[in-house]
């Protein structure tokens, strides 16, 4: 199992449909199986990911923030690891929002 405790991470590529993710810090604790991560950034003034990490280092997560614009959003998605040569590590997140119009999205995060 991958151990996130204490990565920093933020996006690399952005197919979300929304600008909000753009400049997002993600801050991850892990303790066994058990992830959760505040973020925050440009758009985003709060937000919080819980997620379970499978052997294989990929999640199920949940997530929730709050924009400048003072809308909420929420959803779920999962995350799919990629090690990279230099030994840091790269999420595939796919999304689907539970709160709003967008349907979903892709969004990649690199480790800082």
């Amino acid at each position: 199992m991958i151990n996130y405790n204490g990565k920093i991470f933020s996006p690399i590529v952005n197919n979300t449909g929304s600008d909000y993710w753009t400049e997002a810090l993600f801050v991850f604790r892990q303790t066994g199986n058990i992830l959760t991560s505040n973020y925050s950034g440009g758009n985003i003034v709060r937000g919080q990911m819980l997620a379970i990490v499978d052997d294989d280092g990929s999640m199920k997560m949940c997530y929730h923030h709050v924009t400048t614009d003072l809308v909420l959003f929420a959803g779920s998605g999962e995350c799919h690891p990629e090690i990279l040569p230099n030994g840091k590590i790269v999420l595939l997140q796919k999304w689907k929002s539970a709160t709003s119009d967008m349907a979903g999205g892709n969004l990649i995060i690199g480790e800082h």
